[in-house]
Formats: C-alpha cells, sequence, structure tokens
C-alpha cells in the first residue's frame, strides 16, 4: 500500500484546502490594502513589502508542510508504518524540485516586471509536480494536477480573477481530493 508523509488524502487535503483559502484571501487582502491610499500597508516602500509577502508565502509552505506531515504521521502510525519509503522520498523530491523552480521562475519575473505571470506559472508548476507524483501514489493525483494546471491557463487569461483560481486550485481542489479519497 502506498501511503506515504505528503498524501493530501482524508483530512489533509481538507486541512491543505481550508489553509490554503485563509492564505489565498489573506494575501488578497492584504495586496489590496498595499494598493489602496487609505490603508496602513500603502506607506510601505515596495521592496518591504515585497519581503512581507515573500515571508508569508514561505510562512504558508512551513505551515502547510507540517500540518500535513503530522496529519499523515498519525495514519502512518495507525498503519504501523515506519521510515519514508521510496514513494515518499520521490514525491518529496518533486516538490521540493519544483518549489525552488518556483522561486526561481518568480525572481526572474519580478526582475522583466511581469508579475501577472507570477500565479499562472506557479499553479502550472504545481499541477506538473502533482501529475509527476501520482506514480507514487495511491490517488489520482494525475486528475488534480490536471484541474490545477487548467485552473492556472485561466488564470493567465482571466488574471483580473486570478485570485478566484488560485483559490480553487489550492483550496477547493485539495478538499474535493480529500474528501473523495477520504470515502475510500
Amino acid at each position: 500500500m502506498k501511503n506515504h508523509n505528503l498524501s493530501l488524502r482524508g483530512s489533509t487535503g481538507i486541512i491543505f484546502g481550508i489553509l490554503s483559502l485563509i492564505f489565498v484571501f489573506g494575501l488578497k487582502f492584504i495586496l489590496q490594502s498595499y494598493t489602496s491610499a487609505s490603508e496602513g500597508f500603502s506607506v510601505l516602500p515596495i521592496s518591504f513589502f515585497q519581503i512581507i509577502i515573500v515571508a508569508l508565502v514561505i510562512l504558508y509552505i512551513i505551515i502547510l508542510y507540517t500540518a500535513i506531515t503530522l496529519v499523515n504521521r498519525k495514519r502512518r502510525k495507525k498503519l504501523r508504518q515506519k521510515n519514508w519509503n521510496f514513494q515518499a522520498k520521490f514525491i518529496r523530491y518533486v516538490f521540493i524540485s519544483f518549489l525552488i523552480i518556483f522561486g526561481v521562475s518568480v525572481f526572474y519575473l519580478m526582475n522583466i516586471g511581469e508579475l501577472n505571470w507570477i500565479i499562472p506559472i506557479g499553479l502550472i508548476w504545481f499541477g506538473i509536480a502533482c501529475i509527476l507524483a501520482n506514480y507514487q501514489s495511491n490517488g489520482n493525483t494525475f486528475i488534480l494536477g490536471l484541474s490545477i494546471i487548467t485552473t492556472g491557463i485561466l488564470a493567465h487569461f482571466f488574471n483580473t480573477f486570478e485570485f478566484i483560481f488560485l483559490a480553487i486550485a489550492l483550496g477547493i481542489f485539495p478538499i474535493i481530493y480529500g474528501i473523495n479519497y477520504a470515502k475510500k
């Protein structure tokens, strides 16, 4: 049985989705506050504001990783599985690699001034990572990955709704995935 520390099956998918929805709407609020002349964030220099955004993203990733690992550790303990098997290591390396690729992509996009590509590229990279992880997981992360990639493409073409697409891809899809695989 393939059960690893980064599974989004059941409650971990639901937790991932809920935390992601909180993060996306919080990020949207902070960005709107920055662009509004009446809010407290608008007085910050852009470089300081970028550091705050990067720090929030890193905090979000750490919280997600910790939550997923802790919930899955409990599941693995119940199934009497110890250590990280090959599937878990492979999936961890896939997601870490794509996280690094995304970070480099963001840095490049910021340098050339193409900020409207950050969310679509991030969703596309995450979708590709889910597709690659499909071969080492017992869920159907291939469908999840394709859905996230499609949402990333839509986020690019309909960039006024990119935060809604981000919420759907990182929030709603993992919740549906978690609920679907909690029954199995």
